[in-house]
């Protein structure tokens, strides 16, 4: 078995694995899959509009998952940048920065992102807006210097830190930024330091020799640290397109508004309810079949070929919806 022991100190930071429910696997009483087809599924229709529907769970649909330590719902960012804000997007701070400034990490994915954040001499270097005017940030006036870059619109997703891109699909695909945030949210000041990203991208990298049927995830393609020091900090772009790539569409649920109650909508029932009554199944085989036998037999496998020790809770679990089957992957180190 390999071992990485610098990955496994950091597994917070690692891709995670995914399970999977097979259409037609042990249905009861005529039950399906395909949502529509239950009155209580207007939530699971609306699992299938996509980048909308995951951007809404993953701001609305945790309502009573914050209970597993008195500091879980601690989150020091400013009220316009929380998830649970009305505030739909907001723009990021790029700097067109010098390229032998930057440390680069790569996982080896050439294409559109790269050519996106590479550009030539330069690098677009992304900063949360929060911190843009923090003095208290290392190389903040380094960066204060350099010329801006071109906008990137974000939303925020459940960790705060961590967005995703909106309304730029036509000049950049789709995808997630985990941001260097030296502020607390829950037990952590979420700082994203050269150790952190360096680990992520080669993560990535031993992963592309991994394949698992029931296993997939969101690429951390490329890095980017200012300066090279053990305290430097960045940014990490994510694919937002799941590893392995398959013909048919997946639509991503985080796994915690699978329980989550949803802020917008709060007397329909859980996701895991409907998905549940859909099935036909009983809930407890459901549950343990379905879920967390396959999650633990992910885990276990990732353990035994790759050396890494995951780090598995619903923060970090992502589910997939298809209109015949229900998978679940996570991003990694949301």
């Amino acid at each position: 078995m390999r071992f990485h022991p610098e990955l496994r100190s950091h597994s917070e930071f690692l891709q995670v694995p995914l399970l999977s429910l097979r259409e037609g696997n042990r249905r009861r009483n005529g039950g399906t899959l395909v949502p529509g087809t239950s009155k209580n599924d207007m939530r699971l229709r609306d699992v299938l509009n996509g980048d909308q529907a995951l951007l809404h769970m993953e701001r609305y649909v945790g309502e009573g998952t914050k209970s597993y330590s008195p500091v879980s719902s601690r989150n020091e960012a400013n009220p316009e940048f929380q998830p649970k804000s009305e505030t739909l997007s907001f723009d990021l701070v790029t700097l067109r920065t010098p390229a032998n400034r930057v440390a680069i990490f790569t996982a080896g994915h050439d294409g559109d992102l790269a050519r996106f954040y590479l550009r030539g001499g330069e690098v677009l270097f992304a900063v949360h807006p929060e911190i843009w005017g923090d003095d208290n940030v290392e190389r903040m006036n380094e960066l204060q210097s350099m010329a801006r870059g071109e906008r990137i619109e974000v939303c925020p997703t459940a960790s705060t830190r961590t967005v995703f891109t909106s309304g730029q699909q036509d000049v950049v695909p789709k995808h997630f930024i985990k941001l260097h945030f030296p502020r607390y949210i829950s037990r952590f000041d979420r700082r994203l330091r050269r150790l952190n990203i360096a680990n992520s991208i080669a993560v990535t990298r031993d992963l592309a020799s991994f394949s698992f049927d029931k296993f997939a995830y969101f690429p951390d393609t490329l890095g980017f640290t200012l300066g090279n020091g053990h305290s430097s900090w960045g940014f990490i772009v994510r694919d937002a397109r799941p590893v392995p790539v398959i013909e048919e569409p997946r639509f991503v649920i985080p796994s915690f508004a699978l329980y989550g109650g949803d802020l917008k909508d709060p007397d329909n029932p859980p996701l895991l309810v409907q998905l549940i009554q859909n099935s036909g199944a009983d809930p407890e085989e459901f549950v343990s079949e379905e879920i967390i036998i396959p999650v633990v037999e992910c885990w276990t496998r990732v353990a035994r070929q790759r050396g890494f020790f995951w780090s598995l809770t619903d923060r970090i679990l992502y589910s997939k919806l298809t209109r015949t089957s229900t998978e679940a992957h996570r991003p990694s180190g949301f």
